[in-house]
């Protein structure tokens, strides 16, 4: 596959591989020996709670930077949701029951 997301947003999960080398980076070869490799499974919960903090980390960033232009672009990609499922959709899949009384 190549690693956009596909389905429903209840139904991604990230999988992380953590390699470990011999040597630090940057180093003399251009190839370095794996030591160790370790993989991650997210749930979907934790995919969104990873992508809203995220979001919130560039934000804050944005702000920082006190640059509007800059500080636009990123509210604009926060909430846009023609690329990305943006946070109410994120509300939506993961609190429905909270919305519906149900909790």
């Amino acid at each position: 596959t190549d690693g956009s997301p596909h389905g429903d947003l209840a139904d991604q999960y990230k999988r992380k591989t953590i390699l470990t080398t011999v040597n630090h980076f940057p180093y003399i070869k251009t190839r370095i020996q794996v030591a160790q490799q370790k993989q991650i499974v997210l749930t979907p919960i934790e995919v969104a709670i990873e992508d809203i903090q995220m979001k919130v980390a560039k934000l804050d960033a944005a702000m920082k930077a006190n640059d509007p232009k800059i500080l636009q672009m990123e509210l604009q990609g926060c909430i846009g949701t023609t690329v990305n499922q943006g946070p109410i959709e994120i509300a939506r899949v993961f609190l429905r029951d909270l919305f519906d009384g149900k909790v």
